[in-house]
């Protein structure tokens, strides 16, 4: 089932861990995954499959 509604709605997950208190100063590190068709480029039927690796700092 949920191999079906990744194939018509993509699938997008993002998940991490911030270092410091939650409200004020820290590190973010995460990590993202997306499969699904591309909603952003000129051609809306090009399926996409990635991940990849970020860090966000808050001061």
């Amino acid at each position: 089932m949920l191999n079906f509604l990744s194939e018509i709605f993509g699938l997008s997950l993002i998940g991490g861990i911030k270092l410091g208190r939650w409200n004020s100063r820290g590190i973010f590190i995460y990590i993202v995954f997306y499969d699904g068709f591309d909603i952003y480029g000129q051609y809306f039927n090009l399926k996409k499959k990635f991940g990849g690796l970020g860090c966000s700092f808050e001061f």
